[in-house]
């Protein structure tokens, strides 16, 4: 097992994984924000689950103050050498504490981490990434106590999202005149809505798009715009991104007949080799000669 560290994204490196016979493996330890951690794998499937899974899991919890927590948000990505479409990668967050050390997931089946065609291995080898973002650690004491609200142009958004917030303003600054809600804890949500939705469109790079998160967009939209919003740049930005996604499946599709080709022809290669084989050189006399 090879790894290594750049910033916080740890590649690991599983070599000759298709002969491995161990039931779990471990990475070498490694340091992100100012923890230690280390990865562990299940490469025949963790508990009857037929999946390749990935633990991240922190070393350090004893060496911590009781009652500290860290929000962690963990990337884990399996690379695909054949094309970074099918290039596997699964985000989620955690609250890394005492008891709460381990964070897992549910990969690639097994069974097409093994194929070869499926282009998960290169020369036998399987490549691991996984990104590693450490927030503060909340004292127990501070945990419960409620969110700061800032308000932007009259709504109340958290301290974290006052920068985006204010430039959506400044470059729409009609976007809620005709908002007339007046409950500051609905004006709340719309914002929170607004916000996820403009995230959604102009910071998700296109491969994270899909057509189902994009019909859920545009409902939410329906919904601003019901509300008084003007959501017509959104809009816009939506069917760009609903165009890229067509675009992608396309070439997926594509990919996947010209993979189907080819081992089509590489059975029919196979095949015939074999029947030449079977067949055998013929035997040539003198007499055929002349």
């Amino acid at each position: 097992m090879e790894g290594s560290l750049d910033g916080n994204k740890f590649t690991w490196l599983i070599m000759d994984y298709r002969h491995l016979k161990s039931k779990v493996i471990s990475s070498d330890p490694f340091v992100i924000g100012g923890y230690k951690w280390h990865l562990q794998a299940y490469p025949k499937g963790n508990n009857g689950n037929k999946c390749f899974c990935l633990d991240l899991e922190l070393d350090d919890c004893e060496s911590l103050p009781s009652g500290w927590k860290r929000p962690v948000e963990v990337s884990f990505t399996i690379v695909n050498h054949i094309n970074d479409l099918f290039t596997k990668e699964i985000a989620v967050s955690h609250w890394f504490d005492h008891k709460e050390r381990i964070k897992g997931v549910n990969t690639v089946p097994v069974r097409e981490l093994k194929d070869k065609k499926s282009g998960f291995m290169a020369c036998g080898i399987l490549q691991i990434i996984v990104e590693v973002d450490v927030y503060e650690i909340v004292p127990k004491s501070k945990a419960n106590q409620p969110l700061k609200l800032v308000n932007v142009n009259g709504f109340q958004v958290l301290s974290s999202q006052v920068d985006f917030a204010r430039r959506i303003f400044e470059k729409y600054p009609e976007i809620s005149l005709k908002c007339c809600v007046k409950n500051q804890g609905l004006r709340t949500s719309y914002m929170n809505i607004l916000l996820s939705v403009t995230k959604t469109l102009f910071k998700l790079p296109p491969e994270q798009q899909s057509t189902e998160g994009l019909s859920e967009v545009g409902v939410a939209l329906a919904f601003l715009r019901k509300e008084g919003f003007k959501t017509d740049w959104l809009e816009k930005k939506l069917d760009e991104e609903k165009m890229k996604c067509v675009k992608v499946a396309d070439l997926v599709q594509q990919i996947n007949d010209l993979m189907k080709n080819h081992t089509d022809l590489t059975i029919q290669l196979h095949k015939a080799r074999t029947d030449i084989l079977k067949t055998g050189a013929p035997d040539i006399s003198f007499n055929d000669v002349f």
